[in-house]
């Protein structure tokens, strides 16, 4: 009996993590050309918030984000982009001397940008699941998620960041085959999870359709 059901555990791992799989593969190849990065990851969040209902997603799942979120996709990835530029510029001026002044305008910088890195756990999937998917609506979302559950942006943002650290300097290759969607159905199921606490409304069971 125990056997059986391991081996039906497995099974179940095994094919939900097919999709998984086809959906990263495919946001790396559509990703190659680097124009089409903001666009591939829009679809990438799209498809895996479906998998994070427990629906369904495959490659048409993809090109669907990949269409209807292409915009709003540029729009998050400027100003991330601008954003980073800004925090590095800060750092580095602040880089020049140890005087406790300039000591506390780098660890402001330091907290400003662990924020902001915190808030894009829950920005894209709130694009997904607000009626109006508004950047400055899914901002504000995102800052009220982080201030209610703090403990819960902490633990999330953490682990994201492990899995993209351990893909990076240990197992470089999993960023072709899964980091990238499981960092963002990671994402999207702390959101669902989030809402359900805050709003008190359940979410999806995460089972296949």
């Amino acid at each position: 009996m125990i056997d059986q059901k391991l081996r039906d555990g497995l099974i179940d791992a095994y094919v939900a993590l097919i999709p998984m799989i086809i959906l990263n593969v495919l946001w790396f190849i559509v990703s190659l050309p680097l124009v089409t990065a903001f666009p591939a990851t829009g679809g990438l969040f799209y498809a895996t918030n479906r998998l994070a209902h427990g629906k369904s997603a495959n490659w048409r799942t993809f090109f669907e984000g990949f269409r209807i979120h292409f915009w709003r996709s540029w729009a998050v990835g400027l100003v991330n982009l601008f954003l980073a530029l800004v925090f590095a510029v800060n750092f580095i001026f602040y880089s020049w001397n140890n005087e406790q002044w300039v000591l506390f305008a780098r660890g402001v910088v330091i907290v400003v940008a662990l924020v902001w890195l915190a808030l894009q756990v829950y920005l894209f999937p709130l694009l997904m699941e607000q009626e109006e998917p508004r950047l400055r609506l899914a901002l504000r979302n995102s800052s009220v998620i982080m201030l209610k559950r703090p403990l819960l942006t902490l633990g999330a943002t953490l682990l994201i960041a492990l899995v993209g650290i351990l893909s990076t300097f240990v197992i470089q290759p999993a960023w072709i085959f899964i980091t990238a969607s499981s960092c963002a159905f990671l994402a999207n199921r702390a959101t669902l999870y989030a809402i359900a606490q805050i709003t008190g409304k359940k979410t999806d069971s995460p089972q296949p359709e």
